[in-house]
């Protein structure tokens, strides 16, 4: 099996989330874990980088080695705000200008197991990003 490779300054979200994302609606963003860049980490990003948010036509499959597919909407961000915080510290403000199907812990946790296709108890850390919407690069619509 080939190791599939993702690009660093790439960040994609769910075909769901593409309409308020064109709108630029969608400001903060939750993975699991600690995605601030140091210690060598691959999937990880910078406070002030400007990145390529890309909607998912077909999620990939690490495990199945399938390769996603994308939409052709490109969207440019900066990522103003990193922070790696535990779920049980998240308040409600927390997921303002957030996924509008997760308003409280408990659906952030389902959310990410959807998404990473684990149990919603396996996510105990997450990093909070905050993005700010432009003409940062060459933007495709």
């Amino acid at each position: 099996m080939t190791k599939l490779k993702y690009p660093r300054n790439e960040i994609w979200e769910r075909k769901v989330y593409e309409d308020i994302i064109k709108k630029g609606e969608l400001k903060v963003l939750y993975r699991p874990g600690d995605r601030i860049c140091g210690n060598g980490k691959a999937k990880c990003f910078y406070e002030g980088e400007d990145v390529a948010l890309r909607i998912l036509e077909r999620p990939g499959n690490k495990k199945g080695n399938v390769v996603p597919l994308f939409t052709p909407f490109i969207k440019n961000v900066k990522i103003l705000k990193l922070k790696k915080m535990f779920l049980s510290s998240l308040v409600k403000k927390d997921f303002i200008n957030s996924y509008p199907d997760v308003t409280n812990i408990k659906g952030l946790k389902y959310h990410l197991g959807l998404v990473y296709n684990e149990n919603p108890n396996f996510f105990r850390e997450v990093t909070k990003i905050e993005l700010e919407y432009g003409g940062f690069k060459n933007e495709h619509k």
